[in-house]
């Protein structure tokens, strides 16, 4: 027998980081589904383990070290005082143990810590079996850094590498001191041969209240899914009522699943919910159906007793081939008032069409092509026929792809055919061709750029019985000139004692395109399209192909900037310009219309960042005939720290719309964990408000709580309300949001983290 300070090398194991890796996905336990965690969500915490420190240069050796060993035998050693069991990536310690080398085996006594890299493990006593990877802690508590997770257990057992037992367990992420919320069981078993979990008598308690009972659920604990019941949703409106719903989701095979929704709408009806998605190496998609049987509210509305409804929507993309993509987008609802009535938010009852389109395209090395069937279903009724859109079946596009070369000739082609349909109008098919070249002209300074198209378009048609017109073949051919120039001057500057380089960069355009009357052309899917600084640079003042606008113009615009040199960021630039017409336009959109005007409104944008925390973005347009502002748009975003936003927009489009738009979210004075947020749209010409939600955010270490009243104006209730004797109706649909997460386990309640980002620019949870 000896005593004193001893080290013993061990075969290689991989005992704790295999068996208690397990452990960390316990981070999956439970019914509730939860995203990744960001830097964020754990800002309010105190508590994180230390970086772990592991001797990398072991490999794969394994060392039992103490200050002092007493060999009882051959095969049996004790060992006190700095008691140390090191192996690359984990690291136990305790102040008492004992190693039988016969068995493989380790026990450790008083204060016995597991290091590993990705949790601290604690208890009274451990024994390990180092030879089958199995073994016990007594009396044990955990710490993980994924989630900022921790929790104790009576006792965990590693039954073998792949299965462990935690016995009257205890899981949360709060701050130690602290269980806000926590999940208890008397027993959990993980295996990760199978990629399942299960738990006994499972209790789910927030402030210290058990609201939450199951006496047996099974789990996945990796990427591997199982069927269960989601987390329930509940809302309450004006309109539907008491609106509440219970997912339960099904895991079909590695690359299916389906979630079924029962929804109970405690004015209309129950309404039956169903998503099925697939996942394949080469496509995938979504399948959405909801069926309402019978809904009492649309039957006294329609005064009948068909009031069954319903929407389908499909989404699906696939590359079938290395250079063949599709894309398939069908939509459907059983009648117009289906997304008014049923919607939660004004962009779903705002809708006007529904699109139905299937697309194939090949993508080779200098050029693509595209083939797609499209469709539209109108959902607002009040829009008349002639103003619905046509179908395209189908529609072939052809667009080269070379990469533009300077000082050099260019050339291009682009082409589409495309077949006209709809019931009780005029229908046609028509052929595009647009062959393009150019000699782009530049040095560092400079650049010159001439270019000249010609399109030619030929129509056949078929026209309505009665229709005077004769000529059911049409063809158009033009040239479309442009001389595009412009030059780039910079200067260094200092502003506030900061250097920036300062650019001005006058632009110069010549476009030329003659006049063809084109007044038997049926207008198919041209437009005008809303005049921008970007549209001052186009050669056809027309969206689609049916209108080539005749023209002889010069657009001269100047942009600036303000780049810093220190960064490389873009501080501030800004951008003016206008159009100067050396003819009148004949072709126009109304027949015997001409436009006479010699210059066209001045417009201008601009952004500013001058400070990292605010960000100016503004556009504005200048009519020049009336002399007054045609349309403009300004955006301030003040984000001077995290969780601190306000935002604050104004909108002006002639007579027609004068919107102010604000968002906030910012602390209440003399608190860390509450927050206002708001959001509002508000009409000024009919002082009404469009959207709006309030309410507060709680959050803490390891939860948060919204608490939020949205309302918008719903176009069902606002047609009540216009109808005799509606003027008692009110125009919003209201609801009251209340959901509580877990963080690290889930979410309880209807998810608005949608509502809040689509409302708050620049929020995130």
């Amino acid at each position: 027998m000896c005593r004193q300070k001893v080290s013993i090398e061990l075969p290689g194991s991989a005992y704790i980081s295999s068996a208690l890796s397990s452990l960390l996905l316990m981070l999956l336990l439970f019914l509730f589904e939860s995203g990744p965690a960001t830097a964020n969500e754990w800002q309010l915490c105190r508590h994180h383990l230390p970086d772990f420190q592991g001797d990398l240069a072991l490999g794969e050796k394994t060392l039992i070290s103490a200050d002092y060993g007493l060999a009882t035998g051959r095969n049996l050693y004790e060992m006190s005082g700095e008691v140390a069991f090191v192996q690359a990536k984990q690291y136990l310690h305790a102040e008492r143990a004992v190693y039988d080398k016969r068995l493989e085996r380790l026990d450790a006594y008083d204060n016995v810590s597991i290091t590993t890299a990705d949790a601290l493990f604690q208890g009274d006593s451990s024994r390990m079996w180092l030879g089958n990877s199995s073994g016990t802690i007594n009396n044990a508590q955990f710490q993980l850094r994924a989630n900022h997770a921790r929790g104790d257990a009576e006792q965990i057992v590693f039954e073998s590498e792949d299965v462990t037992v935690l016995k009257k367990a205890t899981y949360t992420t709060c701050d130690p001191t602290r269980r806000d919320w926590l999940m208890s069981s008397t027993k959990i078993r993980l295996d990760r041969s199978t990629g399942m979990g299960s738990a006994r008598h499972a209790v789910l308690s927030f402030m210290h209240v058990p609201f939450f009972y199951l006496p047996y659920i099974s789990f996945p604990i990796d990427d591997r899914r199982k069927s269960g019941v989601l987390p329930p949703a509940y809302r309450r409106s004006e309109l539907n009522g008491v609106d509440f719903s219970v997912p339960y989701y099904l895991n079909l095979s590695p690359h299916r699943d389906a979630t079924v929704t029962p929804r109970n709408i405690g004015k209309r009806g129950l309404v039956l919910n169903s998503e099925f998605r697939y996942l394949n190496p080469r496509n995938s998609g979504i399948l959405n159906l909801e069926y309402l049987g019978r809904d009492r509210l649309y039957e006294e509305k329609i005064a009948g007793d068909d009031s069954k409804r319903g929407r389908a929507t499909f989404t699906h993309s696939g590359n079938p081939l290395q250079r063949i993509h599709t894309n398939i987008d069908l939509n459907y609802v059983s009648d117009p008032d289906y997304l008014s009535e049923l919607g939660s938010s004004l962009s779903i009852s705002s809708v006007t069409h529904l699109e139905r389109s299937a697309d194939i395209r090949y993508l080779g090395d200098n050029w693509g092509s595209k083939l797609r069937v499209q469709s539209y279903q109108t959902v607002d009724e009040m829009i008349p026929e002639s103003a619905r859109p046509y179908k395209r079946l189908p529609q072939l596009t052809f667009n080269s792809l070379r990469p533009i070369e300077k000082n050099a000739l260019n050339y291009g082609l682009s082409g589409e055919y495309v077949a006209f349909e709809r019931t009780d109008r005029l229908t046609g098919q028509r052929l595009d061709l647009k062959p393009t070249i150019s000699f782009p002209l530049s040095t560092d300074a400079v650049y010159f750029t001439p270019s000249l198209t010609v399109q030619h378009s030929r129509y056949d048609l078929t026209r309505l019985p009665g229709d005077l017109a004769s000529d059911d073949a049409l063809t158009r051919t033009l040239p479309l000139l442009t001389l595009d120039s412009g030059v780039f001057f910079e200067r260094d500057t200092n502003i506030a004692s900061r250097a920036y380089l300062h650019t001005l960069e006058p632009r110069l355009m010549y476009a030329y395109i003659p006049y063809r009357e084109q007044s038997d052309i049926p207008v198919f899917d041209s437009g005008e399209p809303t005049f921008s600084f970007s549209r001052l640079f186009s050669a056809n003042r027309f969206s689609g192909v049916d209108r080539v606008g005749d023209t002889s113009r010069v657009t001269l615009a100047v942009t600036t900037r303000l780049i810093d040199q220190q960064t490389g960021v873009e501080r501030f630039n800004a951008s003016i310009g206008q159009i100067y017409y050396l003819s009148d336009r004949r072709v126009t959109l109304a027949a015997d219309n001409v436009d006479e005007l010699k210059k066209s409104d001045i417009v201008a944008q601009s952004s500013a960042y001058l400070r990292s925390d605010l960000r100016i973005n503004a556009d504005y347009q200048w009519d020049v005939n009336l002399h007054k502002v045609a349309k403009g748009s300004i955006q301030f975003n003040y984000k001077p720290a995290k969780r601190r936003i306000l935002n604050l927009g104004y909108r002006y489009r002639n007579v027609t719309q004068s919107q102010i738009d604000a968002s906030i979210l910012w602390p209440v004075p003399h608190t860390r964990r509450w927050h206002l947020i708001g959001h509002k749209t508000r009409s000024l010409l009919d002082e009404a408000t469009i959207e709006s939600f309030f309410g507060l955010e709680y959050q803490t270490c390891c939860w948060k709580l919204h608490i939020v009243k949205h309302r918008f104006l719903n176009k069902v209730l606002v047609d009540q309300a216009a109808l005799p004797g509606g003027e008692s109706v009110d125009p919003y649909d209201r609801s009251i949001f209340i959901q509580l997460e877990l963080k690290g386990m889930g979410k309880l309640g209807k998810t608005i983290d949608g509502l809040l980002e689509d409302g708050i620019l620049g929020y995130s949870n």
